[in-house]
This record gives structure tokens, C-alpha cells and sequence, in this order.
């Protein structure tokens, strides 16, 4: 990050498997029905996702996450205070995303790291539009909140959802105060009664599909802060793709409140 230098500590990440290493914390949301016998994923199955809270030593909350091969490293800093002119003041506090690419960061060709870096505005917004919402930004007037991304690794489309997922978890672990937990699900709309959640860039590259679809909410709030979709689908398929995926974000949501709550649990048994 251009601010501030940042120790990554890259040995816990990788020389151990994240299952074995106490400070990590994953899970599979298709546990419930999972089958030794039966490894292929179905249409509704998420793929594990594996996080590390605090990762950065000097932000004031930080966040590892690995979900399928999106690998995001992100850090909140602030609040501080504001960097807006005099002319642009706002009482109001405001959130700032930042998107960096690591060159080595995409699984595919050289083309689609280009197009990425290209994209980085264009996620930077994303992440402010749907998170800006559960943020009490009231709160902190004067101020911004900066939440930096570093992309290690990415599979392109699924790049967004893990990124906001990665964004939230940032800011609980800095105790920034929020109205809700924003997280975000994808799905490839194949018809009006085929939906496959949570696609691999293979399932993609496939092509045998009417159009991909990811939604960004707030369940508690039962808001919807973002929606990207590509393709293009009839009304049907768009609300089939839109409850499936709204599905899944409650899934999603309900499994990483209950590891958020074990992660407290465990601190004040330390205390």
C-alpha cells in the first residue's frame, strides 16, 4: 500500500495447512450434506473458505481470505481525518477502497491480468457503493475510513464477492460500528430452473450458459447494496438468479456469524 508499510507474515499463510493452524478459521457451508462418496460439487454447493483475522500487524483491522482461487489480503486504517478540499467538505464521514494487483495475481493469460488491472476502479467502487451502507458513517464525522485490498491471487469473476466478504470482515475485525454484515454470492443462470452457485473460472470458460449474476446484502437489513450481472436474461431467469443468489448470502452469512462468534468466544476464554 502507498501509506503505510505493512508486515505480512507470510510464513503463517502458507508453510502450515490452514486447518491445522490455530489462528485460521474455515468453513464448509455444504457440511451438512457432504459426501465422501460424492465429491463432485452440485449446482448449490459454495466452495471452503478459509480467513485469518488481524494478518497485518500495524492496520487497525485486517483480514486473509481464501475462497476457491481468490486469494485477498485487506487492511482498514482510520478513521482519520478527512483528505477532501475545503471546497468538497462534508460532515459526514466517508469510506475509501483501494485496489492493488500483484503482477503475479491472475491463474490465466497475461490479457486478463491487463483487463483486471483495468477493473480496479471499477471494484474500488463496488466495494464503496456495497459496504457504504452497513457502515454507521454518521459516527465518524470528519473522518474516512480506508480499506485497502492487496489481490494475491484471483479467478476474475468470483473476484468481487470475496472481496467484499474480505472488506467486512476487515472492518469487524477493526471494530469499525456497523448497521450490518455485508456479503456477497454468484451464480451462473444456465435456465430458468438451472442455477449454479458459486462458479469456478473452468465452469465459466465453458460458455453453456444464459448469463452470470452476483449480488451484494445485507441480511439483517434485508437490503440489497449491490447487484452486477452479465448476459443477457428474461425476467424469470433474472429473479430465479436473484433468490438463488439471496439464498446463498443468508447461507453464507449465517456460517460466518456463528465462526465470528466462536473467534469472541475464544478470546475472552484467553482473557
Amino acid at each position: 500500500f502507498n501509506k503505510t508499510k505493512q508486515s505480512l507474515r507470510m510464513h503463517t499463510f502458507y508453510t502450515t495447512k490452514p486447518e491445522q493452524t490455530h489462528s485460521w478459521h474455515s468453513f464448509d457451508i455444504n457440511s451438512s450434506h457432504k459426501s465422501d462418496t460424492a465429491p463432485v460439487r452440485s449446482d448449490t454447493d459454495f466452495r471452503p473458505v478459509f480467513f485469518q483475522l488481524s494478518a497485518v500487524s500495524n492496520a487497525r483491522g485486517s483480514c486473509y481470505l481464501e475462497w476457491g482461487g481468490n486469494k485477498i489480503l485487506c487492511s482498514v486504517f482510520g478513521p482519520r481525518e478527512s483528505t477532501l478540499r475545503r471546497d468538497e467538505f462534508s460532515i459526514k464521514g466517508r469510506l475509501v477502497c483501494e485496489v492493488s494487483l500483484c503482477p503475479f495475481s491472475s491463474l490465466h493469460s497475461s490479457n486478463k491480468r491487463r483487463q483486471l488491472s483495468l477493473d480496479t476502479e471499477r471494484l474500488s467502487s463496488l466495494l464503496v457503493s456495497s459496504l457504504e451502507s452497513s457502515v454507521c458513517i454518521d459516527k465518524y464525522p470528519k473522518s474516512q475510513i480506508e480499506v485497502c485490498l492487496l489481490i494475491i491471487q484471483t479467478e476474475s469473476w468470483s473476484l468481487p464477492t470475496a472481496a467484499v466478504l474480505s472488506a467486512t470482515l476487515a472492518l469487524i475485525d477493526a471494530r469499525i460500528e456497523m448497521w450490518d454484515m455485508t456479503v456477497g454470492c454468484s451464480c451462473l443462470i444456465r435456465s430458468e430452473n438451472s442455477v449454479k452457485m458459486d462458479p469456478t473460472w473452468d465452469e465459466v470458460e465453458e460458455g453453456e450458459y444464459l448469463g452470470l449474476l452476483s449480488i451484494f446484502y445485507q441480511p439483517s437489513l434485508n437490503v440489497v447494496s449491490g447487484v452486477e450481472c452479465e448476459g443477457e436474461l428474461t425476467q424469470l431467469q433474472l429473479i430465479k438468479g436473484m433468490d438463488s443468489c439471496i439464498e446463498g448470502c443468508l447461507q453464507l452469512h449465517k456460517y460466518v456469524e456463528t465462526k465470528l462468534k466462536e473467534i469472541i468466544l475464544k478470546s475472552r476464554e484467553k482473557k
